[in-house]
């Protein structure tokens, strides 16, 4: 990144490392990238990010831009759930959670996440 500022691909492979490591300055890294490059698998890298380290109003922000054609995709779905939960809007995570086994039905993380989910209302 130092080296050649502009190259999206050392931004992304910036942003991928510090994610792995767990570091908070992650957030800021995709949020370089999105700045480069405005795609939706960026923002959800960004939006992830930003609620592993509690950031919930750069997460919402990330979540927001995604583009219309992304907004029903399932790691929207998976992300917009994980945001509500952690905001203490559980009723605002349903349709999420819903949408999720809808898309993937055999996924038994997400339909244990869905029972727990409706349990606990």
């Amino acid at each position: 990144v130092q080296v050649n500022p502009g190259s999206l691909a050392a931004q992304v492979g910036l942003a991928e490392f510090f994610d792995q490591v767990g570091v908070p300055a992650s957030v800021e890294r995709w949020r370089a990238v999105v700045a480069v490059a405005p795609r939706d698998d960026y923002r959800w890298k960004l939006a992830a990010a930003a609620l592993r380290h509690g950031a919930w109003a750069e997460a919402g922000d990330a979540l927001a831009r995604v583009s219309p054609a992304g907004q029903g995709a399932l790691e929207q779905h998976r992300l917009m759930a994980g945001l509500e939960l952690a905001r203490g809007a559980p009723a605002r995570a349903t349709p999420h959670l819903t949408a999720l086994i809808e898309q993937a039905p055999d996924n038994l993380r997400y339909r244990f996440t869905w029972a727990a989910h409706r349990l606990a209302l």
